[in-house]
């Protein structure tokens, strides 16, 4: 067990909090510009692009306050790499570099789990329209086109006829291009078979051979549109014996051949007719408006989960909890512009809302429609009643009519 101060590194306002309540005085890494964001907190603002320059940062504070590092944890995507070579500099407890680059390239641990018999929907590395062409030739629609290393569903865009899937490659490749200053020719991305069926998200907690699911939750997607995994809420699933022995088994595949060994790790999964197909793994929990979700449905939390296992801590035991039928619902604008004012009063009034989780967006912030992530027209996140999780969809736009949003002229 270690007595050192908590390692967060680039953490969000709510995260930062959400650790707080459990880690007396972490120490927060994180970039010049969320550092202002965090000025509450005990942070080191460093260049996080430049590992030597973060660690550099890093100890020199933990030398002014005579402290030394106990644990380290990440709750970005993005920032998982960097973590994982801070803690080897450390000599931390985290998941190796080669670890968090092979789950991040989502090619290289589908290419890992089709060689370990793990199975994932047919894949190919897009580096030219003829590799897309060739794909589309030799598989059937749906598919999907998304990045290497996006996260979630940045950037995803399903297709169902040749057509779309071209305008699909255009739009990817087009956008991040402009989105990281680079030419488009130099953007590869993947094509996938969109695997049609019931979308889980799980968390799973590692400790050598023994894979624990602490989290096991589904997704309701919106179909309309071309963005893929725009989820309209997350919720509890009901399932027969069979499919929780086929999610399961399919889970702990994936780990054991990616060689996870240690943590807490986030894992997409689709339950198709031929059954399990995975996604994705991810070297952290679940995030977004899940932690609220599994504290009140499940009694676990995922935040405090990471910290206690970089701490050296051993996991809490679920606390006991009645299932009653709770959902995380994302509640979306239809509406593109910039706030003028925002306001959750009739929200907040409404039986059916158990919880306000977050309101994503506030004055002078701009909602937008577009191709590269649903994110940005999340008005608020709610913890709702429901009696079918076929209702959600439509609750979700019912009680999104329930903010009163002013946008600017």
């Amino acid at each position: 067990m270690s007595t050192g101060r908590l390692i967060v590194v680039q953490p969000s306002a709510d995260y930062a909090r959400r650790v707080r309540a459990h880690v007396a005085d972490p120490v927060l890494l994180a970039t010049p510009e969320r550092a202002e964001q965090l000025r509450e907190f005990d942070v080191v603002a460093a260049d996080l692009s430049d590992p030597a320059a973060a660690l550099d940062a890093l100890s020199e504070r933990l030398r002014d306050e005579r402290c030394q590092p106990g644990g380290i944890v990440c709750f970005v995507c993005e920032h998982l790499l960097l973590t994982a070579i801070l803690a080897e500099k450390l000599g931390l407890r985290f998941h190796e570099a080669s670890l968090v680059r092979a789950t991040r390239a989502k090619e290289r641990s589908a290419a890992i789990w089709q060689a370990h018999g793990v199975p994932v929907p047919a894949t190919a590395v897009v580096r030219t329209e003829e590799d897309l062409l060739g794909f589309a030739r030799a598989h059937p629609p749906p598919w999907i086109v998304k990045p290497l290393d996006g996260s979630g569903s940045e950037w995803a865009i399903r297709a169902q006829t040749v057509a779309e899937l071209q305008q699909a490659h255009l739009t990817l490749v087009t956008g991040l291009s402009a989105a990281r200053g680079i030419a488009p020719a130099s953007i590869v991305h993947l094509v996938q078979c969109f695997a049609e069926g019931r979308e889980f998200g799980a968390d799973l907690l590692v400790d050598g051979d023994d894979v624990r699911i602490a989290r096991l939750t589904e997704k309701r997607l919106r179909r309309d549109g071309p963005l893929a995994g725009l989820v309209d809420a997350y919720f509890l699933p009901r399932l027969d014996a069979a499919e929780t022995v086929a999610l399961g088994h399919a889970l702990r595949a994936a780990v054991r051949a990616l060689g996870i060994r240690w943590g807490v790790v986030m894992a997409d999964v689709v339950l198709t007719a031929a059954g399990p197909l995975l996604l994705e793994v991810a070297l952290r929990p679940g995030g977004d408006c899940l932690p609220d979700l599994c504290i009140h449905a499940l009694g676990y939390d995922p935040v405090r989960t990471a910290c206690r296992l970089a701490l050296g801590l051993a996991p809490d035991g679920d606390e006991p909890r009645t299932r009653e039928p709770i959902a995380a619902v994302h509640l979306m604008s239809e509406r593109a512009g910039i706030i003028r004012r925002i306001d959750c009063i009739r929200l907040l009034a409404d039986p059916r809302v158990v919880k306000l989780i977050e309101v994503y967006h506030g004055p002078g912030d701009e909602l937008r429609l577009w191709a590269g992530s649903y994110d940005d027209r999340i008005l608020a996140a709610v913890l709702v009643r429901y009696e079918d999780p076929d209702e959600l969809p439509n609750l979700g736009r019912s009680l999104a009519g329930c903010i009163d949003v002013e946008f600017e002229p």
